[in-house]
């Protein structure tokens, strides 16, 4: 072989294994990013998931046939994550109240924390 093919083919290798390179960090890039994204879907569904069961709680508690005020503010932990909940304001129709209930549910450390806030309103 001359020495211009073996000086070409050499410059071909090290363009190949430059490529490749580029292609792996590239690949370890998206797996990062793509497990930062798994834990913070995760983190908003246990949020969401806290906010919903204090929710649910607040309703039952304001529904019950002995209640004729607005319930207290409850407050739940639940597998790590933080849940409030509790009447934001009621008002009269009639012969009904409305009760609009408001709950939040954090999830999260310092560096990933999530909120989830749901809100409903409640006829009684």
């Amino acid at each position: 072989m001359s020495h211009s093919i073996r000086g070409s083919m050499l410059i071909s290798v090290i363009f190949m294994m430059l490529l490749m390179a580029v292609l792996m960090s590239a690949m370890v890039s998206l797996t990062n990013r793509s497990s930062r994204n798994l834990a913070y879907e995760t983190m908003a569904l246990r949020a969401r998931l806290a906010a919903d069961s204090v929710l649910e709680n607040a309703i039952y508690q304001q529904m019950a046939p002995a209640q004729d005020t607005s319930i207290a503010d409850i407050e739940l932990d639940i597998n790590g994550c933080s849940a409030n909940a509790g009447v934001n304001k009621s008002m009269n129709i009639n012969t009904e109240t409305l009760y609009y209930i408001r709950a939040t549910g954090s999830c999260g450390s310092n560096e990933l924390n999530v909120v989830r806030t749901l809100e409903v309103e409640v006829i009684k």
